[in-house]
């Protein structure tokens, strides 16, 4: 668990005081760049750094070339760097001898190809020109994050270096302590949990309830044990990947406040998501606005072109759907499993779209907007779009025989077992916001009257005194950050 070990947190002090000492902090591109140099040097393997380092100089290098303008260049520039992190991945779809076995797992590829492709289309559109080898370098090999994302656009990057800011560091410090609670408590809570459930799941008996007799009413063919203990644990795990996501999220937005850059968010409550495409406008929003700006919108704006009438416009807009979430699955894993969980994260979307339109047309938008204030409405949309979602990306913990398993199962009779947790489940989701929004009433209230029992100061010198004591007895246990593959 890289955050939480001595080395790294040694490193990052030190970089608060380093960029806080200088007059020009981050916008100094020299001590940036050292910065830089000296994460990839102490956190990451010589082999892994140079490849990483390398894929970056090829991408800069296609945007020198881009310069020269024309579709072609651009073309190439984009297919060359993809077919290049395709390799670099060792994608299962490649032949076996085109499979570079011995690359070993490269940190940051991901989020240095979303910045390459980026620079590219942003250079070819609106005919700029490349940046310093130096602005590149520190905005593609970011130390803030290479490792846990956010995805941040090089226009914003550059923005907040030499923009005027007025923070409390109480604030950002705050957020941390958050960030290493949910990181080093939260989280391996929950996992511990999820993997409870997952040795119970062969039992036939799980949080009370006799599975094996509800295969028998089901039918002899149904798998009731494995689908039921598999989507209860897909929700806890997802949870679980919320605490652990969010988490380093909040260290390194945090961190690289103090250091002087800006950061943007990547989550917005998700447990607030209503619908398939609102849960995604909240989660992992700088990668689903990537995809929305370089990949929904473009498809959907040739897909217009080749088809401009209004009676394709669903059919467009569907397309480019399944478009954007295939490729979304693949960027997460290199393997079918994630091919599928792509196409089935489409299906969701697309289902989306068309319920809502065909349900605006039916009932027009004010009906249709005082359905969704309905409580037993929204409980129902909200258990089957965390149901749905928790069970589709399960290949992330999943093995591929047991995804195949679970998704031929879901298929026949165990759907009736989908049914009734995705019922469950948004019962569970909107009881808890309501526990959520009483405790914040009661804590503006207090706030109000002057009842607050702690200072904001004191409240994140208590927090960081229990994660002293959470590394000094083993931080080691603490599972690490799930996308430090991506």
């Amino acid at each position: 668990m890289l955050f939480a070990t001595p080395p790294f947190l040694a490193f990052a002090i030190l970089t608060v005081i380093a960029t806080n000492a200088s007059r020009k902090g981050l916008s100094n591109p020299l001590l940036y760049f050292s910065i830089n140099a000296v994460f990839l040097a102490l956190f990451l393997e010589r082999v892994e750094a140079l490849l990483l380092i390398g894929f970056t100089l090829w991408g800069y290098m296609m945007i020198r070339v881009l310069e020269r303008r024309g579709w072609s260049t651009i073309t190439f520039g984009i297919v060359s760097t993809l077919v290049l992190f395709v390799f670099l991945k060792k994608y299962s779809f490649l032949p076996v001898e085109f499979r570079l076995k011995n690359i070993p797992v490269i940190v940051g590829l991901s989020y240095v190809l979303f910045r390459v492709i980026h620079l590219l289309v942003d250079i070819y559109q609106e005919g700029g020109c490349a940046p310093s080898p130096t602005r590149y370098l520190n905005y593609t090999l970011s130390c803030f994050s290479l490792i846990s994302g956010p995805f941040q656009q090089f226009s914003e990057h550059e923005a907040s270096l030499y923009a005027e800011r007025s923070r409390d560091p109480i604030v950002d410090l705050s957020r941390i302590a958050n960030g290493f609670l949910k990181i080093m408590i939260l989280a391996p809570l929950v996992l511990n949990i999820h993997l409870w459930i997952k040795s119970q799941t062969e039992g036939g008996v799980l949080l009370g309830i006799n599975v094996h007799a509800i295969s028998k009413l089901l039918g002899s063919g149904t798998d009731a044990a494995f689908v039921f203990g598999s989507i209860i644990g897909a929700l806890i795990w997802m949870m679980f990947l919320y605490l652990n996501f969010s988490g380093y999220t909040d260290v390194v937005i945090g961190w690289a406040s103090l250091c002087g850059l800006d950061l943007p968010e990547n989550f917005n409550a998700p447990i607030r998501a209503n619908s398939f495409l609102d849960f995604w406008n909240r989660w992992h929003m700088s990668m689903t606005n990537w995809f929305k700006t370089y990949v929904f919108t473009y498809s959907l704006k040739r897909l217009t072109a080749r088809w401009p009438d209004r009676r394709f416009a669903l059919f467009n807009t569907v397309t480019a759907f399944i478009v954007t979430f295939l490729l979304m699955g693949l960027w997460h894993g290199p393997n079918w499993p994630f091919a599928i969980c792509g196409l089935l994260l489409a299906v969701g979307a697309a289902v989306n779209h068309l319920y809502k339109e065909l349900m605006r047309r039916r009932l027009g938008s004010r009906r249709m907007d005082a359905l969704r204030e309905r409580s037993c409405y929204c409980m129902m949309t909200v258990g089957l779009t965390f149901t749905y979602i928790a069970v589709v990306i399960t290949p992330f913990w999943m093995s591929n025989a047991e995804y195949l398993r679970l998704i031929t199962n879901l298929a026949g009779p165990s759907f009736a077992i989908f049914v009734l947790v995705c019922i469950a489940t948004g019962i569970l989701i909107q009881t808890s916001r309501y526990i959520i929004d009483s405790l914040k009433g009661l804590r503006n209230v207090a706030k109000i009257h002057g009842l607050a029992p702690i200072s904001a100061s004191a409240s994140v010198a208590v927090r960081f005194s229990v994660l002293i004591l959470a590394i000094l007895a083993d931080y080691r246990s603490v599972p690490d950050f799930i996308y430090k593959g991506f």
